[in-house]
C-alpha cells in the first residue's frame, strides 16, 4: 500500500511491504529516502499532515509504528488484531492529522479506532459492515459545516462518525456497490463523497444526510 506524505518540498510516497515487513519512503524520483522495519508485515501504511509530517505502519500484529519524516521512530500505537487500513485525517480541525485505523478481517473483528498524533487511542466502535473492505477504506472531509469521518465498504454503505466517534448517519449508494471512494472539496464549502462502483465514477452531495444531521 502507497500513500504520499508533504516534506515542504513535493510529494514522497509511503510504501509498505507484505513480504519482509517494514516501509520505505520515495521521493517524487521514485528514490528510497529511507526504509525501515517493524516486527511483522506491514499490511498498511498512512500519512499524517502537519508541521511535523509523519508515517504510520501497521506491524502485523497488535502494533502500529509512527515515524517522522527522516525516519526516526516516533511512538508505538496498540491496536488489537492490527489495522488493514491506516489512514490520517484532521476530524478536529486543529491543522494537524489524527490517525485512523481499520480492521476489516472476520478473525480480527471490524472496528474503527482514532489515535492522536501520540498513537494514544482515544475511541473505537465496530463498523457493523457486512461487505469487504475498500482501499481505502476511510476519509476525513468537511460534511454539512461539521468534519466527519466517512468509512465505505464493497455494498455501497457509507457511515459518517463525528469526532466523538458517535455515527452521525449511515447512506447506501444507489448502485449498492461500492470499488473505491473518496472526498472531493467543493469550490464553494464543504466536501462531496465521490463513489466509483460498477456503473463507474459518480460524485454525489452531502444532502441525504441532512435528515440525520444534527
Amino acid at each position: 500500500m502507497a500513500c504520499p506524505l508533504g516534506r515542504g518540498r513535493g510529494e514522497d510516497v509511503a510504501v509498505s511491504f507484505i513480504g519482509g515487513g517494514g516501509a520505505s519512503l520515495l521521493d517524487g524520483s521514485g528514490h528510497q529516502v529511507w526504509r525501515r522495519q517493524v516486527g511483522g508485515n506491514a499490511w498498511s501504511v498512512g500519512t499524517l499532515a502537519g508541521p511535523i509530517p509523519l508515517v504510520a505502519v501497521d506491524d502485523g500484529s497488535d502494533g502500529i509504528s509512527l515515524f517522522d519524516a527522516v525516519g526516526n521512530p516516533t511512538r508505538e500505537a496498540a491496536a488489537s488484531g492490527g489495522s488493514d487500513s491506516l489512514v490520517g485525517g484532521d476530524l478536529l480541525g486543529t491543522g494537524e492529522d489524527q490517525l485512523f485505523g481499520a480492521t476489516t478481517t472476520e478473525s480480527a473483528g471490524q472496528w474503527i479506532r482514532y489515535f492522536d498524533r501520540h498513537g494514544t487511542k482515544l475511541w473505537e466502535v465496530p463498523s457493523d459492515s457486512a461487505y469487504a473492505a475498500l482501499d481505502p477504506t476511510m476519509a476525513v472531509g468537511l460534511i454539512l459545516g461539521r468534519r466527519m469521518l466517512v468509512h465505505g465498504d464493497a455494498g455501497g454503505d457509507f457511515r459518517f462518525y463525528d469526532a466523538s466517534g458517535k455515527r452521525i448517519g449511515q447512506w447506501q449508494n444507489p448502485e449498492r456497490d461500492a470499488r473505491s471512494f473518496c472526498l472531493l472539496p467543493r469550490p464553494d464549502s464543504g466536501e462531496d463523497l465521490v463513489v466509483y462502483s460498477s456503473s463507474g465514477v459518480t460524485a454525489y452531495r452531502a444532502i441525504w444526510l441532512e435528515s440525520t444531521h444534527r
